[in-house]
């Protein structure tokens, strides 16, 4: 088959990569595939050719698996099919599709990365939790944005919700979106070499309920101290 970029391809998809991009074969290459989960049956568009592999757009699903769900993310995934936050990587699957999956890329890099022969993995441990489970969160910053990268890009999904973080560290994000949209904080901009905010890190205690706010910054001194302070520790 000549493949070509723009070119749409039909493709049984019968793997995901770490990134949670869907894998096919078109005949000897390669296709990893945005929006597409194990079992589906998808037409694809080539976005980028390389030498053994391309990267393709999910279409149009035109059978989809038994293990695909609709994701209950509205960052999750863009209206052309591309994955937008790049937070998790396994939102459209079911919960049971993800262990196994999880169970089987640490074999496959015990095998392949370590050279351990056969190597003896137990399932996957479900998590009792399924929503706001995570004590630890980097949230990426550009311009007035916080959040997650988007996949495969250093653009920001601007996210004001995230299901696998406590409220309490959401509201920790969205207070600092307020200071960079009225400008208390700014963000550290690359080309310009100018800004102060270049990523947050928020760690929760779970038995405590405390937090710690980490700012990763260009500069020692940080603007308005006294405000950030005040704001972010009013109960």
């Amino acid at each position: 088959m000549d493949i070509k970029e723009g070119q749409i391809i039909e493709l049984d998809i019968t793997d995901v990569s770490d990134d949670g991009k869907g894998f096919g074969r078109a005949e000897d290459l390669a296709v990893f595939v945005e929006g597409a989960v194990p079992g589906d049956r998808v037409l694809a568009e080539i976005k980028k050719l390389k030498k053994n592999f391309a990267l393709a757009v999910t279409k149009e699903v035109a059978s989809p698996s038994p293990f695909r769900r609709e994701s209950d993310c509205p960052f999750f995934q863009g209206r052309d099919g591309r994955g937008e936050c790049g937070g998790c990587a396994y939102r459209q699957l079911k919960y049971e599709k993800q262990l196994e999956i999880k169970r089987r890329q640490v074999i496959n890099k015990l095998s392949r990365i370590g050279g351990i022969e056969n190597p003896q993995v137990a399932e996957t441990v479900a998590s009792p939790e399924l929503f706001r489970y995570r004590d630890k969160v980097e949230f990426a910053v550009k311009g007035a944005h916080i959040g997650f990268r988007k996949r495969g890009s250093h653009e920001i999904a601007d996210i004001t919700d995230c299901q696998l973080l406590p409220e309490s560290v959401m509201a920790v994000c969205n207070k600092i979106r307020e200071f960079l949209n009225d400008r208390t904080l700014k963000a550290y901009d690359d080309k310009k070499t100018r800004g102060f905010l270049r990523q947050v890190t928020v760690k929760w205690a779970l038995g405590t309920g405390q937090m710690m706010v980490i700012f990763t910054a260009a500069d020692t001194k940080m603007p308005s101290a006294e405000k950030i302070i005040t704001a972010m520790t009013r109960p």
